[in-house]
């Protein structure tokens, strides 16, 4: 778990169901969600609105699933931008040394990351997701709930898997991909595009 260090506040970007998902791990006095100013709705608890964000006051937590859009808000963002890396203290990573974890990265309850993995800035691995041993995985990488990869996976940047997706050992996929919810990735992805189904199919 984070521990607020009474300096910076947390900036949770962000007000959908996943974002208060991870604001329920802070104490109330350490987080406000902030979203496009177009979003803020009377009544909102703690939310506010982006166009306001104070860099010099908040580190920023990203708690948006797609993506792409996390890509276009941290390009948006100023380059001294403070990001925080959160790991829920009911996820388990169990070789500490060789488990390489990027800025920005969210690690939700429940996930397992073993030995020898190097995940990119701005990932989400989501409930009950494991990550198996000698693994690359690109920046802005979205794991929906439950989704597993098995060893020796090399995976590019912005990708998503929908929940309950597998992967199988020894693949590499390309950037830019997107698998739908209950797939199994038996084999390399060399293009870009959305897949899904089992046989794995592309469909656009």
């Amino acid at each position: 778990m984070y521990m607020f260090n009474n300096i910076k506040k947390i900036a949770i970007i962000g007000n959908s169901g996943f974002a208060k998902e991870i604001s329920y791990s802070f104490q109330k006095n350490m987080f406000d969600f902030f979203v496009n100013k177009e979003y803020l709705t009377k009544g909102d608890y703690k939310t506010k609105a982006i166009e306001d964000l104070d860099f010099d006051k908040y580190k920023i937590l990203l708690g948006i699933g797609d993506p792409i859009l996390r890509k276009k808000i941290v390009d948006n963002f100023p380059k001294n931008a403070e990001y925080m890396t959160y790991i829920d203290k009911n996820a388990i990573i169990l070789d500490k040394e060789t488990v390489k974890i990027g800025k920005g990265t969210v690690i939700c309850a429940g996930a397992i990351l073993t030995t020898n993995i190097n995940i990119g800035d701005f990932g989400q691995i989501n409930l009950n997701s494991t990550i198996g041993h000698d693994c690359n995985l690109g920046k802005f990488l979205t794991m929906s709930p439950g989704v597993h990869i098995s060893g020796n996976t090399n995976i590019g940047d912005l990708n998503y898997y929908g929940t309950n997706t597998a992967l199988k050992n020894n693949i590499d996929i390309v950037d830019n991909v997107i698998v739908g919810m209950n797939s199994n990735v038996i084999k390399n992805i060399n293009e870009s595009g959305v897949y899904v189904g089992n046989p794995l199919k592309k469909i656009r």
